[in-house]
């Protein structure tokens, strides 16, 4: 019974230690020109948990315009840049993307 016992002590430290080791890395990074008047910073941010890599869309990136335009809502928005991660863990991984721009009137 004490193996049994010290066999799962060591089963379930083994996976917590795997579940807390990850990874990450920068895909992308894009930018437009900045403007004159970066008086109006804005950003937004979207990300999607994604379990033993069964993605089967990425919809959550849809999320991310109307994000930036209710922070300027009477504006336009330039001088965007845009930047996608990804954080690898255990048994899933996150994508993160995010923007940021300033509003102009």
């Amino acid at each position: 019974m004490l193996i049994k016992s010290n066999l799962l002590k060591k089963l379930s430290l083994t996976f917590l230690a795997l579940s807390f080791t990850g990874c990450a890395a920068l895909h992308s990074v894009s930018m437009t020109s900045y403007p004159k008047d970066r008086n109006k910073p804005v950003q937004a941010k979207v990300s999607k948990l994604v379990f033993l890599a069964f993605n089967f869309n990425n919809d959550f990136i849809l999320d991310l315009t109307p994000r930036l335009q209710e922070q300027c809502p009477s504006g336009k928005i330039t001088g965007i840049t845009s930047k996608y991660e990804t954080y690898w863990y255990f048994l899933a991984h996150r994508m993160i993307v995010t923007s940021q721009g300033f509003c102009t009137n």
